[in-house]
């Protein structure tokens, strides 16, 4: 409930949320989440789009745990993000399941040593899970899809407090 708050709050207040029309344009966003493929924008352990990110970096490794799995679900759907807009509409499903496996408090997916849970980052892409990739698949939601989150509708969210 909060991850999909903070969502809608981040529309808000970067100017992503226009009303005009009944319709919600979502801003890009870039940032690194953990490991070397998690984060709008991080991809190969870099800023590289999904669009130009050829998966050729392991995920983050531990000597005692391996593979992190919340990282390996990170660069199968940079993979998948990366094959072009008429095959993305299930990446963002294919990540959700993928970390649904995981162990929900793993916190082998880090940045700057501060693990990340597996069942946070999961949560997240929950939020965007009927998106292709980083966008809406229309490139624009309608108000009334947020207002079936539950919250009573936008306004209630916006004006929160």
């Amino acid at each position: 409930m909060f991850l999909k708050f903070a969502f809608v709050f981040l529309i808000s207040s970067t100017n992503g949320y226009k009303s005009k029309n009944n319709e919600v344009y979502v801003p890009s966003v870039r940032f690194h989440l953990c490991g070397s493929y998690c984060g709008p924008g991080w991809c190969n352990n870099q800023w590289l789009n999904e669009d130009k990110c050829n998966t050729t970096v392991l995920p983050e490794y531990h000597k005692l745990t391996g593979y992190s799995c919340a990282d390996s679900c990170c660069r199968l759907h940079d993979s998948c993000c990366g094959q072009g807009k008429k095959h993305q509409k299930n990446c963002n499903n294919e990540i959700v399941d993928c970390l649904s496996k995981c162990d929900p408090f793993s916190t082998t997916c880090t940045i700057d040593y501060i693990p990340i849970l597996a069942g946070e980052i999961q949560l997240g892409m929950d939020v965007v899970k009927e998106w292709c990739c980083g966008s809406p698949c229309e490139n624009k939601w309608k108000l009334r899809d947020i207002e079936n989150w539950g919250w009573g509708g936008v306004e209630n969210i916006i004006n929160w407090g």
